[in-house]
């Protein structure tokens, strides 16, 4: 809960307790603890909001987003990114069974992501085409730092 301070200031606690109960299960005494989490309130505060600017952002310039796990083969994209490749999230990340990439393109993509790799480039550059449930065609551009 909030505590409002007498400077004005909001500090944030949060409270655990119990009751200790005699042997007829009258109560006796409220044993508790409470912590100030304002920094960690804060800190949260500002995550949400910078959430919030980087959607903002990436919904103005037309952008989606991923992140492959390398190690376990795990795709995650975002919403936008789905709708971009006409697809929604969890069908896009069941790749390879769902192999978005124009069959022309994706040896070459393949190749260029695996010589990215293992060369361990932080900054990647890849345009390809994708193919749409619909059969439509659209050039993506996909650019990803390795970690």
């Amino acid at each position: 809960h909030r505590v409002l301070g007498p400077a004005g200031q909001v500090r944030w606690f949060s409270e655990r307790g119990g009751v200790e109960f005699d042997d007829l299960r009258r109560p006796l005494r409220l044993v508790g603890v409470a912590q100030d989490v304002t920094a960690q309130q804060r800190a949260e505060a500002e995550l949400h909001s910078s959430r919030q600017r980087l959607e903002l952002a990436l919904a103005a310039a037309g952008l989606g987003e991923f992140e492959l796990d390398l190690d376990r083969q795990r795709l995650r994209v975002s919403d936008r990114l789905g709708a971009i490749m006409g697809r929604t999230p969890a069908e896009v990340e069941r790749f390879p069974e769902v192999d978005v990439v124009h069959p022309l393109d994706r040896p070459r993509m393949q190749a260029e992501f695996t010589a990215n790799v293992a060369r361990q480039a932080r900054n990647q550059r890849i345009e390809y085409r994708i193919v749409r449930p619909d059969g439509t065609i659209r050039w993506l551009e996909s650019r990803s730092m390795l970690e």
